[in-house]
């Protein structure tokens, strides 16, 4: 127990290392960024290694040259973390930048050190249509953009072979959040093949160029003619008709023109084809003897395509002639149109970026992986449980089910409690709300075992406070809007007092802070589904709102059946201590990253021991909370628990628990690492336990594993010296910041996948009883290792 104590406390502390890149010279990095998310504020944490000395600090690149206000942030007489700030906001444009840092005092100079990073640049085509001749047609694509900023515009020019298309030589595209679309047109004529060339201009310009396919019509085919080709004087037509081979053609008739001097501008007449294709010219008054008609069609959308000319001979007699017989009338050859040639532009190849030698994670990424490889390990320790595939049992606020029993036990012994004659309970609905309390956990959990949970984590404070307890969720929707009214209905962390009120409120219910979390996620939703940090944002801050005292009770329960004794309070103030401390600690990382997720600078980060301080005090006052209820208001917690088993959740609910979880793992992955095999594996690895599960209940598999695994804080703590061993070994050959974060997302996910698999199918043994010289040996050694992680430090 001490070992375990011990450990969480080094855990929380996390006793920071440091690289030093010379005797007197400033020690940092710098992290590449995008356009759209880089901070609000750059600044730069630089490490001063001269006594006595202050700080400059210069910036140039990416549009800019200028100096950076520095100032210490924890420095003694100069030497340790100092602060270097552009002034400003979103300063930084697309293009390679690099800082330049040296200290000076007291006679004495550093060296000048420089390190480079890099703002990317999101904007491209995206997709475009293919427009028929004449029609419009739209290229869209995403453009370089700040919410609230005024930055970039976006313009289309298009050409075929070299010439501008219709007078689009720069024409406005409508841009908003960050995407663009041109509505553009194509011309009768131009050509089959446009080139289209749209350019963001602003603080800088760049271009993308795509290829427009566009649907040519051939020229018509060659009318044809019906009837007679004989008549006598007194009966001839006064019309000649025939065939094309579509609507819409405008046809001309010559009559009596020589072939060599028709003169098409100047027909006999002309009619236009009707909707199957048939046509009817008028014809002059026609003398005896022979005549020669010819006709051709034209395309009236594009008066250059024309068909062939079709020719007949039409005889004018004196008497009536006999009746011909009918005789096939050859089709005409269409006559094919040679498409123009397509001039395809240039490759230009960027020039090669030489990148800065990498020398680790940042301390920003590596706090981010240390908050991972815990989050796994606690998914793993729940794993199957309340948190994980879950199965029917009690509702998880003893450690086992047989507390459970004895707890119950305990409180028909103790009777009638000093609370359970308060009046803190009977207000008004006290009644409806015991029966909630008692038969909803049950019903949830046939669909959901996690909104089963929420439903009874807060069990103790309905037994103090009856129908009262419906402030807590209303105190949690209150604070809800308020954080959305806060932050502008935008997915940013809100103001510290909103983030820490609502974190202590779901310390003590967790159901209160899960009104909170998804009544602000639906007032900002439109920044989840559009920017990818705001999604991460939701994400982040509803973990810290909701499942604090989820997982406190995943790691030592809050409920400890037992009568006062020395040992029994050792046990509870050891679980009222692990559970706080490691609550603490995830809540510390949790601001300590805030930024990374944001994407943009939002100043939680400064204030990350203060937010961790609060959690520990919340969750330790939670957890005496919980003992004096079942000391003090026994008889209320019987009205108010559910007292059978939960009952087995459906196969649905446990599949979409499967695909819930998976899914929201790997877009946390994919958001810092992007589509890599190493993300493919990672999420595999982290559904393995799972899908194996799965594989034992359904498809009956009996594997009988006879090893010993870890369980409790042991398997906790294993686990994360385990990564973070592991870590150090995949990274070791990486040559930048996302290749080395691909490398250590692989390698969290391993350990945990291979112990969750080995439990699954590990036949269970009665768990030995006190402690023996091998688990004393086993937890010396785990608390030696992390000891020794502890002075290296947490920074990969």
């Amino acid at each position: 127990m001490l070992v375990g104590l011990g450990l969480a406390m080094l855990v929380v502390l996390g006793l920071p290392g440091n690289a030093w890149a010379g005797p007197n010279d400033p020690y940092f990095s710098v992290s590449s960024t995008s356009y759209s998310g880089q901070p609000r504020t750059f600044s730069v944490r630089i490490i001063n290694n001269l006594e006595n000395s202050k700080l400059s600090a210069r910036i140039s690149g990416s549009g800019l040259s200028s100096s950076l206000n520095c100032s210490p942030a924890g420095a003694v007489l100069g030497l340790g973390p100092w602060k270097c700030t552009l002034s400003g906001s979103y300063r930084l444009n697309p293009g390679s930048f690099s800082v330049t840092a040296s200290a000076s005092g007291n006679g004495k100079r550093s060296k000048s050190v420089t390190h480079s990073g890099s703002v990317s640049s999101r904007f491209g085509i995206t997709s475009r249509t293919s427009p028929k001749e004449g029609e419009s047609f739209t290229v869209r694509g995403r453009y370089d953009h700040i919410s609230g900023q005024n930055d970039f515009r976006v313009r289309a020019r298009v050409t075929s072979n070299g010439n501008v298309v219709g007078g689009q030589s720069g024409t406005a595209c409508s841009a908003s959040g960050g995407n663009f679309t041109c509505n553009l047109r194509s011309v009768v004529g131009a050509g089959s093949a446009y080139s289209v060339t749209v350019t963001e201009s602003g603080p800088v310009t760049r271009s993308d160029s795509t290829s427009v396919a566009v649907v040519t019509t051939a020229a018509p085919a060659a009318p044809t003619f019906s009837g007679a080709t004989s008549y006598a004087v007194e009966k001839q037509p006064q019309t000649i008709s025939g065939d094309s081979n579509r609507s819409g053609l405008l046809i001309q008739v010559l009559v009596d023109a020589p072939a060599a001097n028709r003169n098409w501008s100047s027909p006999t007449s002309s009619c236009t084809s009707g909707a199957s294709g048939g046509w009817t010219c008028t014809l002059p008054k026609l003398d005896k003897g022979k005549h020669t008609i010819a006709a051709r069609a034209i395309d009236p959308a594009d008066p250059t395509k024309i068909s062939a000319v079709s020719v007949r001979t039409t005889t004018v007699t004196q008497k009536a002639p006999a009746k011909p017989k009918p005789t096939a009338t050859a089709t005409p050859t269409q006559v094919a149109v040679p498409e123009p040639e397509v001039e395809t532009p240039p490759v230009v190849t960027p020039p090669k970026s030489i990148a800065a030698p990498f020398d680790g994670l940042s301390g920003r990424y590596s706090e981010l992986l240390l908050l991972l490889i815990l989050g796994l390990a606690v998914t793993a320790l729940a794993r199957p449980g309340p948190l994980a595939l879950a199965s029917g049992g009690d509702s998880g606020t003893f450690a086992t089910d047989e507390d459970a029993a004895a707890g119950y036990e305990l409180a028909l012994q103790r009777g009638i409690g000093i609370g359970d004659n308060s009046p803190s309970w009977r207000a008004f609905g006290h009644e409806a709300t015991d029966f909630y309390s008692r038969t909803v956990p049950g019903v949830l959990h046939r669909h959901s075992p996690f909104l089963s949970r929420l439903a009874t984590d807060g069990v103790d404070l309905r037994a103090i406070f009856g129908s009262l307890w419906w402030l807590f969720p209303l105190g949690g929707a209150a604070l809800g809007i308020a954080a959305a009214g806060d932050t502008g209905g935008h997915a940013v962390p809100p103001s510290l007092g909103i983030l820490i009120g609502v974190m202590v409120l779901a310390s003590f219910d967790a159901f209160a802070g899960f009104v909170a979390t998804a009544l602000f996620t639906l007032l900002v939703i439109s920044d989840v589904f559009t920017d990818k940090h705001g999604a991460l944002t939701v994400l982040v801050v509803g973990f810290l709102w909701t499942a604090l005292p989820l997982v406190a009770t995943t790691i030592r329960p809050f409920r400890r059946p037992g009568h006062l004794s020395v040992k029994y309070s050792w046990d509870r103030i050891a679980d009222l201590v692990i559970a706080a401390l490691l609550c603490g600690w995830i809540a510390q990382k949790l601001a300590q990253t805030m930024d990374l997720f944001a994407g943009t600078d939002t100043g939680i980060p400064e204030h990350a021991n203060q937010v961790g301080l609060v959690a520990i005090v919340a969750i330790a006052v939670r957890g005496l909370l919980t003992s004096a209820v079942d000391v003090w208001w026994p008889e209320r917690l019987r009205q108010t628990e559910i007292q059978e088993d939960l009952p087995e959740p459906s196969t649905l609910a446990i599949l979409s628990g499967i695909v819930i979880r998976t899914a929201v793992f790997g877009f946390l992955g994919h958001a810092f690492i992007g589509s890599c095999w190493q993300w493919f594996a990672g999420v595999a690895l982290f559904a393995l336990p799972d899908l194996l599960l799965v594989a034992r209940d359904w498809l009956g598999l009996k594997w009988n594993l006879r090893v010993p695994l870890p369980s409790g804080l042991t398997e906790i703590f294993l686990i994360v010296v385990s990564c973070i061993l592991l870590v150090t070994v995949f990274i070791g050959g990486a040559d930048d910041q996302r290749t080395a974060l691909r490398y250590a997302f692989l390698a969290a996910a391993l350990v945990p996948a291979v112990l969750g698999g080995a439990r699954v199918f590990r036949t269970e043994k009665k768990d030995r009883e006190g402690s023996t010289w091998d688990l004393q040996l086993a937890g010396a050694g785990i608390l030696l290792t992390t000891v020794i992680l502890g002075l290296r430090g947490w920074n990969f």
